[in-house]
């Protein structure tokens, strides 16, 4: 089979057509008015982002460098570019091995009695502000290049035609999460508003689902013991 027989996908603008259509304010062949797409832009967004704050898209997860220097222990990271909003893994590495960092909360940080101890770094820290700021401790005492993992923004929705910055076995979820959203602006009766909200939960649950590394669940019991 050639490869375009596995790239099925949908537009920005497909899903929100969609998700008027199962609230029935879009009758199948009209098209939108200007006024309907900045609404549904605005609850679609507004949506994906809340879906960000669970941490559980893997496939936001990047691989990033930082040098530290000597006797510094914050860097922000304005300039990581797609930004970050959380690390997931951190280490240092030395002669080809790795030394892992503890990845703490930011009040955790704070609660370092002694922030200026010097040595080489066993935590790391993210502030989460919107130009966030990566801490470590010990202070580092010499130069090391620091290794990490971190879960970065998705994208919005800006374009007409761009797909979804997720796989697309969430199209569902966003769809129905979207008609759901919409179905409470526009007033629909409560009982069509909990049906999509229930499709809308199962769908979430179903996508999400599938988000556990394979790592997780692929190792088989020994025969002997």
């Amino acid at each position: 089979m050639a490869l375009s027989d596995y790239n099925f996908n949908v537009t920005r603008n497909e899903i929100i057509e969609r998700a008027y259509r199962l609230i029935g304010k879009l009758p199948m062949g009209e098209p939108m008015s200007a006024e309907m797409l900045n609404q549904a832009l605005i609850a679609m967004n507004s949506m994906i982002k809340s879906w960000q704050s669970k941490h559980v898209f893997l496939w936001t997860i990047k691989e990033f460098t930082q040098t530290l220097t000597t006797g510094q222990a914050s860097y922000s990271l304005a300039a990581v570019d797609p930004p970050v909003i959380a690390i997931d893994r951190a280490y240092w590495r030395l002669d080809n091995i790795d030394h892992p960092c503890d990845v703490a909360s930011y009040r955790q940080y704070l609660d370092i009695p002694d922030k200026t101890s010097t040595g080489d770094p066993t935590i790391v820290a993210l502030d989460g502000q919107i130009t966030p700021t990566m801490y470590v401790w010990p202070v580092p005492q010499q130069t090391r290049t620091l290794y990490y993992a971190g879960i970065v923004k998705l994208k919005d929705f800006d374009t007409a035609g761009g797909n979804p910055d997720f796989p697309v076995r969430y199209v569902e979820a966003i769809t129905f999460g979207l008609a759901y959203k919409l179905a409470c602006e526009y007033g629909l009766p409560i009982g069509e508003r909990r049906e999509l909200e229930r499709q809308y939960q199962t769908e979430f649950a179903e996508a999400k689902g599938g988000e556990r590394e394979r790592a997780e669940y692929e190792f088989t019991e020994g025969a002997f013991k």
